[in-house]
């Protein structure tokens, strides 16, 4: 593996609202080399955190208590910040402005989130 492509150190923002699945992603995060920065669960935290400027990607579910991070997703494309949506729903939901991101289906396996964060890092 080349050295652009290596995770060891990238700085993770989670926005996931199960907390069985932030508890996990987490450990995984860690076990790749990765450093779990900030975790929001509710949309207000997510947004916040999101503009900060202390992470290198952030991991997005689409759904976070009823209510969609899509506004988040959009102001990050716009910011060039690299991001990655996860869902459990069908990828029609998503706004055309968000067709182009990179996407993970859940339930995922590691293998396809370390391919979901080089891809995001990379620019899609």
């Amino acid at each position: 593996m080349d050295d652009a492509d290596n995770l060891e150190g990238c700085r993770v923002l989670i926005v996931e609202d199960d907390a069985m699945i932030s508890m996990m992603l987490q450990d995984v995060l860690e076990d790749m080399g990765c450093r779990v920065v900030a975790v929001a669960s509710r949309l207000e935290e997510a947004q916040r955190r999101s503009e900060a400027d202390d992470f290198d990607v952030a991991l997005l579910d689409v759904n976070l208590r009823g209510e969609h991070t899509f506004p988040i997703a959009e102001a990050m494309l716009q910011r060039r910040r690299p991001f990655v949506l996860t869902t459990g729903y069908a990828t029609t939901i998503l706004p055309d402005s968000l067709h182009g991101a990179t996407l993970l289906q859940k339930p995922y396996r590691r293998q396809d989130l370390e391919a979901a964060l080089r891809d995001a890092r990379h620019g899609g």
